[in-house]
């Protein structure tokens, strides 16, 4: 059985907390409410998965994507997200910012728990908040619903210490990558590196990393400019980037087990 830690820094680099509103003309309000739980890897993580929905007690269904490479665990049952994932990231609680979305997912899964999505005003609460989540509402939303106000995030203590190794295991296991490649041609010399890259928004979590792994490595900020459908984004990432894997550090790493975790890793 996994460790719940692991399952926690493991979804903290590759879950998604989802809220989905459809117009559906057959439901009385015309809108249809769905959340979900997913976690996306590699096709080749799959035995991975299938023990992450094993640690969940089998809820859930795995879907595969082999022209894309790509698997899926997914939870939609509305029991299941009540009875099963909302307690497990509430007694081991996410790092990242990611946090405060699934505070702000939670709030919509209780909701729609008491049947607030099938009353105009609870619908209208639950836009507000998925308006403050992910990539907000998209365009069919926003003119269909243009008095919604987008939900108050609020803010979450920085992480300054990792506390537990597997939430670290886990973390790297879906964030991390390890490379290798030549550095001088003549002496045939390679340089072998550790990357870590998340959102600027997490920078406190990577220097704890960072402090974690004894002080070793650097941070680089770099600002990603991404064309989407309306606009031109501009997405601020660090990495935290370790130059040499001397044998302290590889010793560090085999004793969190984090080469053991992965074909990725």
């Amino acid at each position: 059985m996994l460790n719940p830690y692991f399952v926690t820094g493991l979804s903290d680099a590759e879950s998604c907390f989802l809220i989905s509103v459809i117009h559906n003309t057959s439901h009385r309000l015309n809108w249809v409410t769905r959340a979900r739980f997913v976690i996306n890897l590699h096709l080749a993580e799959l035995p991975l998965l299938l023990k992450i929905q094993e640690f969940f007690g089998g809820v859930g269904f795995i879907t595969k994507d082999s022209k894309n490479n790509k698997v899926s665990f997914t939870i939609t049952r509305l029991e299941d997200l009540i009875n099963t994932i909302i307690p497990h990231f509430n007694s081991y609680p996410l790092l990242t910012k990611k946090r405060l979305d699934f505070i702000l997912w939670s709030k919509v899964v209780n909701s729609m728990q008491t049947g607030g999505h099938l009353t105009i005003a609870g619908l209208h609460n639950i836009l507000s908040i998925k308006a403050s989540i992910n990539n907000g509402l998209s365009p069919t939303l926003m003119a269909a619903f243009p008095e919604v106000i987008a939900f108050d995030r609020g803010e979450i203590d920085l992480v300054t210490t990792i506390t537990d190794p597997q939430w670290l295991v886990g973390f790297i296991t879906g964030d991390g990558s390890f490379s290798a490649s030549s550095s001088n041609n003549k002496r045939k010399a390679f340089r072998a590196r550790f990357f870590l890259t998340q959102h600027a928004r997490d920078l406190g979590l990577l220097e704890a990393v960072k402090n974690y792994f004894g002080g070793v490595g650097s941070l680089y900020k770099k600002v990603l400019r991404l064309i989407m459908k309306l606009a031109l984004i501009k997405i601020a990432i660090i990495t935290y980037c370790l130059f040499s894997l001397n044998t302290p550090f590889l010793q560090l790493l085999l004793s969190l087990r984090i080469l053991k975790y992965g074909n990725k890793l």
